[in-house]
């Protein structure tokens, strides 16, 4: 950072670019399908965003964007391992 001016401006930034996200995550309370979740990777992803990922904990589901290509998503299930 370029000192305590270079760390506000960064902190309002970071702050509006999340904003969104957090809003609808705590309206949701933090229950959000797994189109959705993807959906707000995308819209708080910016040009440096390399992958996104999802992970649905009950069905085993893992969804991976690369490069942003947000249309493009690969689906994998995991299987269930026994105890």
């Amino acid at each position: 950072m370029c000192g305590w001016l270079g760390t506000w401006v960064f902190c309002l930034w970071l702050r509006a670019r999340y904003r969104s996200t957090y809003d609808r995550l705590r309206e949701a309370d933090g229950n959000v399908s797994v189109e959705e979740a993807m959906d707000l990777l995308e819209v708080s992803s910016q040009s440096s965003t390399i992958w996104s990922i999802v992970h649905n904990l009950d069905t085993r589901e893992i969804r991976i964007v690369m490069g942003r290509k947000y249309g493009n998503a690969l689906t994998f299930q995991l299987p269930l391992v026994p105890d």
